[in-house]
């Protein structure tokens, strides 16, 4: 048995005692049970901090539920008939969709109102565990594993449905991140090759091969470092 305590941010007071799990909010110190979740993974909260997301077996496998920040009220089962275990839920930045992956390396989000799930991408290797929303909560960028194991990013349009490649099978790229103002997508890529020559035996290593990169987002966008006239 152990215990460990930790504590959200909203002031919800998670006591874990054994396999028992009771929560306490701290606001009025108003008790809210929630042993029957039993275990909870991957909480998080929304963009407006009105909910907070979480993964819960309480129906034998693992679905996402969300509850108000306050802990007030039942929590609410988005998911069901859980396939697959669940990875990293991330909230849009407009509150209303949760993006996950799965151990059947599927990319996948829900609508909160609609409760429908929408498959945004399915790994070709292996599982997705990389993956963003843009501000305007019209696009998500992951990066997954090719089949010559290049890590390739992705952005995929949530209005058609549509998939558009960003880097290419040369180099390995990963980590996209969108500007606050939508216009760029900056990520990770591993392009320097500078080999390293050991001087005790015959073998070289490639160090230091990762820099940050940035795509614009549109045709109109012109890339802050084009060469410009001094003329």
């Amino acid at each position: 048995l152990y215990a460990m305590q930790t504590r959200l941010f909203f002031g919800l007071l998670l006591v874990l005692s054994g396999f028992s799990l009771k929560a306490q909010v701290l606001r009025g110190l108003t008790p809210v049970d929630i042993a029957s979740l039993k275990s909870i993974a991957s909480a998080t909260w929304s963009a407006d901090g009105r909910w907070v997301a979480f993964i819960s077996d309480r129906t034998g496998g693992g679905e996402i539920y969300i509850m108000l920040q306050d802990g007030t009220g039942q929590a609410v089962q988005l998911t069901s008939n859980s396939d697959s275990y669940k990875y990293s839920l991330l909230w849009s930045p407009d509150s209303k969709k949760i993006l996950w992956s799965d151990r059947l390396f599927r990319l996948r989000y829900i609508d909160i109102d609609k409760k429908q799930i929408v498959e945004v991408a399915k790994g070709k290797a292996w599982e997705i565990r990389d993956y963003t929303g843009s501000p305007d909560s019209s696009w998500v960028a992951y990066s997954q594993q090719e089949l010559n194991s290049i890590n390739k990013i992705y952005v995929w349009s949530l209005a058609d449905g549509k998939t558009i490649e960003v880097t290419d099978n040369w180099y390995s790229s990963y980590s996209p991140c969108f500007s606050t103002d939508g216009k760029y997508l900056f990520f990770v890529s591993d392009r320097d090759f500078n080999p390293v020559y050991s001087r005790t035996e015959f073998n070289h290593a490639y160090l230091a091969m990762s820099r940050i990169y940035l795509v614009t987002l549109t045709a109109e966008v012109k890339s802050p470092f084009e060469p410009k006239s001094d003329e």
